[in-house]
C-alpha cells in the first residue's frame, strides 16, 4: 500500500493569513528596511546630515542682539539738514559725514554700507549724506547709547581731527542719545536717528600748540637749565 506523501506549501504561499498576519506597522517597517537598498541609505543619510547640521550652524545667537542704525538724515525730509556757515544745505562731493559711537574709552567709528559723502550740486538731495543701516556693536535692543556726526571737508582733511585742528571749516551734531527698539513687524522708523539735529558748519580757528618745557639732556655740573620748546599739536606758531 502507497504512503501519502505530505503537502508542501510554496514558500510564498501564506496557509492561514490571518493567524500568522504581524501588526500591520510592523509590515509598513519591515518591508521599508528591506527593501531600503545600502546605497538607498546612504544616500538619505548624506542629505539628513547636512541639513540637520545647518539647522544647528544658522540658529541665532540668542546674545546677539547687536542694535541696527540708519545713519541717514534723508528720512526726516528738509528738517534736518547739513547746512554750511551761510545756512544754505551743503553741497560737494568733498564734503563727508561720519558717525561716531561713544564708549568708555572714547568715540569710535561705526562704519557700514554708505560712503557719507554729499551730492554735488543739482544732484540728490542738498544737504543730505549717502548713508545706509550699520551696525552698533554691543549695543544691545533697547539700550540708549549716545551716538555723533561729524562733517569735514575730505579733500582737505582725512579726519575730522585733522580738520579741526587746521581751522578748517567743521560741524558736528554734538553726542545725541540713540535707542533700537524693534517693533513687530519691524518698521523702517525703527532705526531712525530721532534726535539727531540739524548741523550748520562753522569755521573754527586754528587749535593754539601746546608748548612743552623740556630740560636739555645730559646737562653738566654748572650748566645753565636749558628749555626747548616741543610743538605737540595744533597749529605751528609763526616763525620772523
Amino acid at each position: 500500500m502507497q504512503r501519502e506523501q505530505p503537502q508542501t506549501i510554496p514558500e510564498n504561499v501564506v496557509e492561514n493569513p490571518a493567524e500568522t498576519r504581524p501588526n500591520s506597522s510592523f509590515i509598513g517597517h519591515s518591508r521599508f528596511s528591506k527593501r531600503l537598498s545600502r546605497f538607498g541609505r546612504e544616500c538619505l543619510t548624506s542629505i539628513i546630515a547636512p541639513l540637520s547640521a545647518g539647522l544647528v550652524l544658522m540658529a541665532p545667537d540668542a546674545t546677539a542682539q547687536d542694535s541696527l542704525i540708519n545713519f541717514n538724515n534723508s528720512v526726516f525730509g528738509t528738517s534736518r539738514l547739513v547746512t554750511d556757515s551761510f545756512g544754505k544745505p551743503l553741497v560737494g562731493t568733498n564734503w563727508v559725514a561720519e558717525l561716531f559711537l561713544d564708549t568708555s574709552t572714547g568715540l569710535l567709528t561705526v562704519s557700514g554700507p554708505g560712503s557719507g559723502l554729499f551730492s554735488a550740486a543739482g544732484a540728490g538731495t542738498p544737504g543730505a549724506w549717502s548713508g545706509g543701516t550699520r551696525l552698533l556693536e554691543k549695543v544691545s535692543f533697547g539700550q540708549t547709547s549716545q551716538v555723533e556726526v561729524r562733517v569735514w571737508d575730505l579733500s582737505l582733511f582725512s579726519t575730522y581731527e585733522a580738520a579741526l585742528q587746521a581751522g578748517g571749516v567743521t560741524g558736528t551734531s554734538g553726542l545725541f542719545n540713540y535707542s533700537f527698539t524693534p517693533s513687530s513687524p519691524l518698521a523702517a522708523a525703527d532705526s531712525w536717528m530721532k534726535n539727531f539735529p540739524s548741523i550748520r558748519l562753522t569755521d573754527q580757528p586754528a587749535l593754539p600748540p601746546l608748548i612743552e618745557s623740556i630740560r636739555h639732556s645730559e646737562p653738566q655740573e654748572g650748566d645753565e637749565l636749558k628749555i626747548q620748546p616741543v610743538v605737540t599739536g595744533g597749529t605751528p606758531p609763526l616763525r620772523a
